[in-house]
């Protein structure tokens, strides 16, 4: 279960993937409770019991959870359950024919309420929690919060926010996963009116893709003899393509802005989380020690991200010079956890 940010002093809304334990199919029927555990707090140790608003030393249910869609379950939690920003919390949840897969997924406080810039005094870990929580929430609200974030006082929100859009571009390219990486049949040719000024004289120009973040290649429609892509010469130049084939014969391959974030893989909101605490660490007045630290969990996150667990990975310090060498199995630290 992801990572998860609330507002303490106002009711929240959590969320839980559930899935059936014999197939990993969604469960999208049926009865779901949640279970709100404080691990850190005043009433730590304690289960949030949500027929009563009080804390029980006893397992207690939170509340019945109702589905959204495809196995996502919600439940709007009231704000005695979120006293302070110094409380912290486990969710997980329970389907009442014992049919679910069992997961839990942290809970934290986040910035999105009236929390002052100085809670980061060089604030690394509290950074990176805070960035990692968001991007834990981004299938759900993050895109309100960013749109949001004006209407507060909160300095240190509004400086997370100013990153946002520069960090999904970025490290979507970066990471170009899956979920975001598409085929498109070119469109219609390019007047001569309409062309960018190209190097070369090509027989077709077209536009990009619409929500193209990064082109990645012109390729035939058809594969060779061994079952591989043909790849063919292009021009970029601006937001048209340059080629000499016909949208018969090749499709585009891009890396495309996914407006949809519940389509993001775990491993892109995991890197994601950490390249934005990296950046929101310099306006946040972190050390320089602290922003090279956070650096270089970002490379690790990118390195484990492409599949590389447990080999070296290389990080550099402030300046861009070789720093230290981590094997990507070590990356469990407090600012550092994946989704």
């Amino acid at each position: 279960m992801d990572l998860q940010a609330i507002k303490p002093g106002q009711s929240n809304t959590v969320y839980a993937t559930v899935l059936a334990v014999a197939d990993n199919t969604p469960i999208t029927s049926g009865t779901v409770n949640f279970y709100l555990y404080m691990t850190e707090g005043d009433y730590a140790g304690y289960y949030y019991d949500g027929s009563n608003s009080s804390w029980s030393s006893t397992k207690a249910s939170a509340g019945e959870a109702t589905h959204i869609d495809d196995g996502l379950w919600s439940l709007a939690i009231a704000a005695g359950a979120w006293p302070d920003y110094d409380s912290k919390y486990i969710l997980r949840f329970e389907e009442d024919g014992n049919l679910h897969l069992p997961d839990s997924g942290q809970v934290i406080p986040s910035a999105t309420g009236a929390v002052a810039a100085t809670t980061y005094p060089g604030g690394v870990t509290q950074i990176a929690n805070e960035a990692l929580a968001l991007v834990g929430m981004v299938a759900h609200n993050v895109n309100d919060y960013i749109e949001n974030i004006n209407d507060t006082d909160d300095e240190a929100a509004k400086k997370m926010a100013r990153q946002w859009a520069s960090v999904r571009d970025h490290v979507i390219i970066e990471l170009a996963p899956p979920e975001v990486t598409f085929y498109a049949t070119p469109g219609a040719e390019l007047d001569e009116d309409d062309q960018n000024t190209f190097s070369d004289d090509w027989t077709y120009v077209y536009s990009k893709p619409d929500n193209c973040l990064s082109f990645r290649g012109v390729y035939g429609v058809t594969r060779d003899a061994a079952g591989d892509q043909i790849s063919y010469q292009y021009e970029e130049v601006g937001d048209q393509i340059g080629c000499n084939y016909d949208d018969d014969t090749v499709v585009f391959k891009y890396i495309k802005l996914v407006a949809d974030t519940t389509k993001w893989s775990r491993e892109l909101k995991n890197v994601m989380g950490h390249y934005w605490a990296y950046l929101c660490a310099r306006p946040m007045g972190a050390t320089a020690e602290a922003r090279a630290a956070l650096r270089a969990e970002y490379e690790r996150a990118l390195f484990v991200a492409r599949g590389n667990v447990g080999k070296r990975v290389y990080t550099k310090d402030e300046r861009g010079r070789p720093d230290t060498v981590h094997r990507t199995s070590i990356r469990r630290q407090a600012y550092g956890r994946p989704l």
